[in-house]
């Protein structure tokens, strides 16, 4: 067994070589090139947990790692890593690969995917605030019952290139980015319906056209987060626009005008 940032990992099994230049586990540790790769398992609040890697000894350090993660029990792990009381409930699955060394964050490349299904995240501070903003007036457990988040890590950032919210009412969809400080930066777009049961055209064609009327922007902290709401942003966005234009023509004008005969 182990333990990493307060969740415990048992039975953990698997190949692992060390030597002068560092360790390997997972198929990195694989001695014969022809024979199967085997990953480094564990279990992880009841989940199971498969992890390739390498790690190199000396100042550098560089190291990559793929891992997996499947039917984990959200409570147990947000019990171990918050170490506080929570509600917290439904399933974690998700998938991650990065590289980087102990030169710092800065050096951190990555990408992944988390999926929450059955899930219960009301007393979330984001859901909480989510559900504010859309008038949500009597709490709601199921108001999100899955969520999907497709990210990019570049040094201490991560994107989130894919946001999705899915309720059986109404489903958010978006994108944003956090940081290693928990600062968030969030526009999500709301749609009728549950998110998961949409195709994908159909869902980029209804978060566009809802687009049109309103955008939900979420920033500050995960632990305080801040909402707003931007009403006709396409509408906004062509009277900026029309206001650039015409401060453009009244700049030349201006500029005509002065070259004229004195």
């Amino acid at each position: 067994s182990a333990m990493w940032r307060g969740v415990q990992l048992t039975s953990v099994c698997g190949p692992l070589a060390m030597d002068a230049a560092g360790a390997r586990f997972g198929a990195q540790a694989g001695a014969d090139p022809q024979a199967a790769a085997r990953r480094m398992t564990a279990r992880v609040a009841d989940g199971i947990l498969e992890v390739d890697g390498s790690v190199a000894a000396g100042d550098a350090g560089a190291f990559a790692v793929t891992a997996s993660l499947s039917n984990a029990d959200l409570a147990r792990v947000a019990g171990d890593m918050s170490g506080g009381p929570h509600h917290y409930q439904g399933r974690v699955h998700g998938g991650i690969e990065i590289r980087g060394s102990r030169a710092g964050t800065h050096s951190l490349v990555g990408r992944g995917q988390v999926k929450l299904t059955d899930a219960d995240i009301y007393e979330l501070p984001v859901t909480v605030a989510l559900l504010k903003i859309l008038r949500v007036k009597n709490p709601d457990r199921n108001a999100f019952t899955s969520s999907l988040v497709d990210f990019r890590i570049e040094g201490p950032h991560a994107y989130l290139d894919t946001i999705e919210l899915s309720g059986d009412a109404i489903s958010l969809v978006g994108n944003g980015e956090v940081d290693f400080d928990s600062r968030i930066n969030l526009v999500l777009r709301p749609i009728m319906g549950e998110a998961e049961t949409q195709l994908p055209a159909m869902k980029r064609l209804l978060g566009g056209a809802s687009g049109q009327f309103v955008l939900v922007h979420v920033d500050g902290t995960i632990a305080e987060p801040m909402t707003s709401t931007e009403a006709f942003p396409t509408l906004a966005a062509a009277v900026q626009r029309l206001q650039s234009r015409r401060r453009a023509d009244g700049a030349t004008a201006a500029v005509w005008e002065d070259r004229g005969p004195r």
